[in-house]
């Protein structure tokens, strides 16, 4: 038996699943898919080419995220930013830690902030589960379910973030290095493997 989660709309009509229908924890407050914190300074700034989305945590031990975003910014050519936006998502609920963190990085990285360039979300704490309660799957011990769990969590909501923002969605990781003109290399991989009428959803680099 499954529980029915019922939205508005004529009943005549099939509905695809709405988020809810997978993450109905989310259901009792309407702040729950609105960022906690947030610095995006030019809202004119969408319809690029490329987004990219780097999620990041609280480390005991050195960050590289200050570094991973000076390699990202510094490997775009002038014309290559005007087709780039780069999303860090900082998957902690803690707003103290948040906005120190991101007030480092507009200290690192204000004129790429001011441009549209570089934007900063972090989740409400409303949007994950009670991890307590979350059930023990594929024989991992609990503390690792609940890391990889929050992991697709925190993917998934920075990719619906990103979405509306690009016509390609790249998923980054925190500590990376790129190559100059990274983002050309990876349109032109892009198209290319459209025009050769391959049917793709995700391309690997």
């Amino acid at each position: 038996m499954m529980r029915i989660v019922r939205t508005s709309g004529s009943s005549d009509v099939l509905q695809l699943p709405s988020i809810h229908h997978f993450l109905p924890h989310l259901l009792p407050s309407s702040d729950s898919l609105k960022p906690a914190f947030r610095i995006a300074k030019n809202e004119e700034r969408s319809s690029v080419t490329m987004v990219f989305g780097v999620p990041t945590v609280r480390r005991d031990v050195e960050s590289y995220l200050v570094a991973t975003l000076h390699n990202l910014i510094d490997n775009l050519s002038v014309d290559e930013r005007q087709e780039a936006i780069i999303v860090v998502f900082i998957a902690e609920t803690d707003l103290d830690y948040v906005t120190k963190t991101a007030n480092e990085l507009e200290s690192q990285f204000g004129e790429h902030m001011d441009s549209g360039l570089l934007e900063v979300i972090s989740p409400p704490a409303s949007y994950y589960p009670n991890m307590s309660t979350i059930t023990q799957t594929l024989g991992d011990p609990i503390d690792r379910v609940r890391w990889r769990s929050k992991q697709n969590l925190d993917f998934g909501y920075l990719m619906m973030y990103c979405q509306p923002k690009a016509t390609y969605y790249v998923q980054l990781e925190d500590d990376i290095l790129t190559k100059p003109s990274y983002l050309t290399k990876m349109k032109n991989f892009a198209v290319k493997a459209s025009l050769e009428k391959k049917s793709w959803l995700i391309l690997d680099f």
